[in-house]
């Protein structure tokens, strides 16, 4: 009864290994970096801790979202940014909880075995886009467990 479905996972990742591929900030403290290179949270921050006065609950609260907000936005955006850049050398490209703080993405990619080559270029190609404020570190081949997208059906006929 699974035979079929089980058989097509199995066409799809035939000759494919995994690749993983992190992407950080290089920093100890990530607010403090966001505050370094975005105006507006800085003059926010500054607003609200400014010198003399204890900073109510809800600006704390606000400052908070703010950057959580900003933080997503520049995740999203560089993970596209690197997606977009690997894209020609997968088959496949999936992106997985980042964790830590510090990490921007963690990707998985489905690579063709005898194209790992390629994908490695493709990894220096997208870091070549960033400064060295970021780290990227990749590893692999791995067996491509993050692609098998199969629901065992239990039932009797």
């Amino acid at each position: 009864m699974n035979h079929d479905e089980l058989a097509g996972q199995l066409a799809l990742l035939r000759g494919k290994v995994q690749m993983s591929l992190g992407v950080c900030w290089n920093t100890s403290n990530i607010f403090e970096f966001f505050v370094a290179t975005n105006r507006e949270l800085r003059e926010m921050r500054d607003r609200v801790f400014r010198p003399g006065r204890e900073p109510s609950l809800k600006e704390r609260m606000e400052l908070g979202e703010w950057f959580k907000s900003l933080l997503e936005q520049c995740r999203e955006r560089h993970t596209q940014q690197v997606i977009d850049a690997l894209a020609p050398y997968c088959a496949e490209i999936r992106a997985i909880d980042v964790g830590a703080e510090q990490m921007i993405m963690k990707l998985v990619c489905l690579v063709h075995k005898d194209r790992q080559g390629r994908f490695e270029e493709g990894i220096q190609e997208a870091a070549r886009k960033f400064d060295d404020r970021y780290s990227f570190k990749y590893s692999g081949p791995w067996a491509p467990y993050n692609f098998v997208d199969f629901k065992l059906d239990l039932s009797e006929e």
